[in-house]
């Protein structure tokens, strides 16, 4: 149950997730309210959500602005705090390691797992950091589509349309590409049901896991695109 705050109480600890992709003034509200504050977060996923307008007008402005500075603007509070405690460690100037990074992922196919590594976690030799649980290898691609490949790019070139809207974008062409794939998996595999109630890991009547319904998770950044597939 949450704790009623009183005027100046502080809790011992404020362990805040998903850091990194939180707006800065989020962050440092609940900060204030800690005597000691652990942050959850990975500065490589994408950060918190930045207006393209606004960032253009402090471009425009710069002469306006003569400490602006688009790279910092684009940096989550969670990575501005990290680079600075481990620099200030790697220098010798904290006693105590204060950061930690996890170093395996249980998630995602080797495929997959191996080309997020490589691409947003390089060592310093080159090959990726993030190493790849045992059980990952069970993550196949069984849905008859694609040649079993778990990862796959589907190219829809402007020519087939542009995207569309002002508040929100859709493009109709990539909605409709994302149906086409759907019915492919569907052609492939008809014996499988499309669980349409979005129930995750939907359960045969003796709690076992039923292999035979299919759960399909589409994502997009924009609400209109959303619709348009929907």
């Amino acid at each position: 149950e949450a704790m009623s705050m009183e005027e100046g109480q502080l809790y011992d600890y404020v362990i805040i997730d998903e850091a990194a992709r939180a707006n800065p003034l989020d962050i440092m509200i609940p900060i204030l309210l800690g005597t000691k504050v652990i942050l959850i977060g990975d500065q490589n996923q994408l950060p918190h959500y930045l207006e393209i307008q606004i960032a253009r007008e402090f471009q425009k402005g710069k002469e306006k602005f003569q400490q602006f500075n688009l790279e910092l603007l684009q940096k989550s509070l969670f990575q501005v705090i990290f680079d600075a405690v481990e620099k200030t460690y790697n220098e010798g100037n904290l006693a105590f390691k204060r950061h930690i990074t996890l170093s395996e992922q249980h998630r995602m196919a080797p495929d997959i797992g191996n080309f997020i590594s490589d691409t947003f976690y390089p060592s310093d030799n080159g090959s990726g950091a993030l190493s790849n649980g045992a059980k990952t290898s069970t993550h196949t691609n069984d849905y008859g589509v694609y040649n079993a490949k778990n990862i796959v790019w589907a190219n829809v070139p402007n020519l087939a349309g542009k995207e569309e809207g002002n508040l929100s974008f859709f493009r109709t062409a990539e909605s409709e590409k994302v149906v086409e794939i759907i019915k492919k998996i569907q052609k492939a595999k008809p014996e499988w049901k499309f669980d349409a109630e979005r129930q995750l890991g939907s359960k045969n009547p003796d709690g076992s896991i039923n292999s035979n319904v299919i759960n399909i998770g589409i994502m997009s950044f924009y609400k209109d695109q959303v619709a348009k597939i929907s």
